[in-house]
């Protein structure tokens, strides 16, 4: 089964950062892993409870003080960082999640499409290359070693929903999704715009019928066919509808509705993993520290919407393509809100190094603690007026 990925992300390769490692996680351990670290060298030589935590008929990596994982090994003296697992047992031997991550893969009938959680440094880092344009890509040889990806397996399924009552078919799923990155892909909009434009092009496809005509010849015909005046409505539907819009200047009312937006993701969050609550001066750090250079950095944003766009779940969970594009809206007021409060943070506008840090921390509450289902669940209660 063929596998596809944005193109930015095609080399990825792990860097040995340690993000993951260090990230305090309970990684789940399977049996085919406890019994082969049990009977190797790392059990012999360590006592299991040490290694490993058992409770509740789970078994998870134990942790170090600090937070690592016990299997971390700390680079020191310009050596890298490595994990004792891998190092003894090799790829084959480490948990599914070890694995698998930073990967996150949707499976359907016609292939394997990856997208990478930007928590890991490396992954986020790679937004802001200049050596290649954004597309879809079938993944090269060179990317990854597993055969099965772990993720959404929609193989067998009904399609992604077009809108409430109507399905797509699965391979105007595929061109939609094409569309939407070829849109962020377009380096002459701003990311706001291109998610305004989706907007108003996702209201005029929830009204297709089959007596149009063909719903994927009708996605290729989109283009750049949504005019200001139906971009500009788009917007302001958004604004008093899910609770998004033009966020550009930030006045008075975005910043009422990117709090909305940021509280909809908190609410998603299962009860324990514990996110950050919303910056009380958020209106103020923003217009400081944020505004000023936000624009300068449209391309490493645009691409990662595009890759929040890309093997969505949420496109399989959501009620259609208006509630996707509003989880876009949710994933850029994210990233948004984590740049004031990493500038907040820092002292200083936002520059590379801060934005590389508010999208590890925009995906660390999107892709890690964040329920999908429950986000897009709501986003589509908004839409109808629940």
């Amino acid at each position: 089964m063929p596998v596809f990925i944005l193109s930015i992300h095609a080399d990825y390769a792990c860097r040995h950062s340690g993000a993951c490692c260090t990230a305090g996680w309970r990684i789940p351990v399977e049996p085919r892993c406890e019994d082969r670290l049990l009977l190797s060298s790392l059990g012999r030589t360590r006592d299991s409870s040490h290694l490993l935590e058992r409770g509740d008929g789970l078994t998870v990596m134990a942790l170090a003080v600090g937070g690592a994982c016990v299997a971390f090994e700390r680079g020191a003296g310009g050596a890298r960082s490595r994990c004792a697992v891998h190092r003894v047992l090799g790829h084959d031997a480490l948990p599914s999640a070890c694995q698998h991550f930073p990967r996150a893969a949707v499976t359907d009938d016609i292939g394997t499409f990856v997208t990478l959680s930007h928590f890991c440094p490396t992954a986020a880092g790679m937004l802001f290359r200049d050596d290649v344009e954004l597309s879809i890509v079938e993944a090269p040889a060179s990317f990854g070693s597993m055969t099965e990806y772990e993720g959404f397996d929609a193989r067998g399924a009904l399609p992604p929903l077009l809108a409430p009552g109507m399905l797509m078919d699965l391979e105007s799923h595929h061109a939609w999704e094409r569309h939407v990155v070829g849109l962020f892909a377009n380096r002459t909009h701003t990311p706001e715009l291109a998610l305004e434009r989706l907007g108003a092009q996702a209201a005029q496809l929830r009204s297709w019928r089959p007596v149009d005509g063909p719903l994927r010849a009708c996605i290729q015909s989109l283009g750049e066919a949504a005019s200001d005046e139906a971009v500009k409505q788009a917007g302001e539907r958004a604004l008093t509808g899910c609770g998004v819009g033009v966020a550009v200047e930030c006045g008075a009312h975005e910043q009422a509705s990117l709090a909305r937006l940021y509280e909809m993701v908190r609410a998603s969050v299962p009860p324990g993993l514990e996110p950050e609550p919303l910056p009380g001066d958020l209106a103020d750090t923003d217009a400081e520290l944020v505004a000023p250079a936000w624009r300068s950095f449209a391309v490493p944003i645009s691409r990662y919407l595009a890759a929040k766009a890309f093997a969505s779940w949420i496109s399989w969970q959501s009620r259609g393509v208006v509630t996707a594009v509003a989880a876009l809206w949710a994933a850029w007021a994210v990233l948004r809100v984590e740049a004031g409060r990493q500038c907040l943070a820092a002292g200083r506008i936002l520059d590379g190094p801060l934005l590389v840090q508010a999208i590890r921390q925009a995906d660390l509450l999107l892709v890690h603690k964040a329920s999908s289902q429950a986000l897009a669940d709501r986003l589509a209660a908004v839409e109808q007026g629940r």
